[in-house]
């Protein structure tokens, strides 16, 4: 239950804090302290971002401690992965920035921790295998099954999927 608050109380203040058009790196910033200072147990929350400009198809990735994001372009899958610290444990905290270039028709698939507990090879596969007149629905839901059967660790851990494609409008 903690972790599940940590993580709520992280999700609203940095998406208040974009809102209110503070930049990404002083909104980590901001949370970081915000997990640091918070009584009882341990605080920690990863933080997983992909920001896609819809004019010209840049996203920017910017990770701190998340699980790796998928990306499908010109049908071959591949990840971003990062090895920095979530927030909350240490007092200062960055997030890892990458760059990538999609065009219309590439698909960013973004997964929590939980859905990788039993490797990420699995995932670029289905990713690779999926065709998108089934939907996007389908291949978040074909992941999110796959993930907990998979599961050999006998942990409760959360398994979230979000996928998105880029078209032209």
């Amino acid at each position: 239950a903690g972790a599940a608050v940590d993580s709520s109380m992280t999700v609203s203040l940095i998406s208040k804090l974009i809102d209110a058009n503070v930049a990404y790196d002083p909104a980590l910033k901001i949370v970081n302290s915000a997990l640091l200072v918070k009584t009882g147990e341990e605080s920690l929350a990863t933080i997983d971002i992909a920001a896609v400009d819809l004019y010209n198809g840049q996203v920017d990735f910017y990770k701190a401690g998340a699980a790796p994001t998928f990306i499908r372009r010109n049908q071959r899958t591949g990840y971003v992965d990062s090895t920095s610290l979530p927030a909350g444990i240490l007092s200062s905290v960055e997030f890892e920035k990458s760059s990538l270039k999609l065009s219309a028709g590439d698909l960013i698939v973004m997964v929590s921790d939980g859905a990788t507990a039993s490797g990420v090879d699995w995932i670029r596969h289905t990713i690779d295998r999926f065709q998108v007149s089934d939907g996007l629905q389908s291949l978040c839901d074909d992941i999110t099954t796959t993930a907990r059967l998979k599961r050999s660790d006998c942990r409760d851990d959360d398994i979230t999927v979000i996928a998105g494609m880029l078209r032209k409008r």
